[in-house]
């Protein structure tokens, strides 16, 4: 977790450890990406594998990028794993 240059808080959310040892056998969500109605519930579940980009009291920068007609705090996704 970092605050950007922008003044954003930007929270990295690795895949959770799907598809190896114990997890072998669970869904690894970082392709999929949420919908309208996950987001207005606040079901992150769909934010495993993402760099998160938001302001810093938790909600959505007006200028996140919108993938698929969804505005969320999802900045990249397809991010497995990221080191810094």
């Amino acid at each position: 977790m970092i605050f950007g240059p922008d003044g954003k808080l930007y929270y990295t959310i690795g895949d959770q450890g799907k598809n190896q040892f114990s997890r072998y056998c669970e869904t690894i969500r970082a392709q999929e990406l949420p919908t309208a109605e996950q987001i207005e519930a606040e079901d992150w579940r769909a934010y495993e594998g993402k760099v998160l980009r938001m302001n810093p009291d938790s909600s959505i920068p007006e200028d996140n990028p919108e993938i698929n007609g969804v505005r969320s705090h999802i900045f990249t996704s397809d991010t497995a794993t990221i080191r810094a």
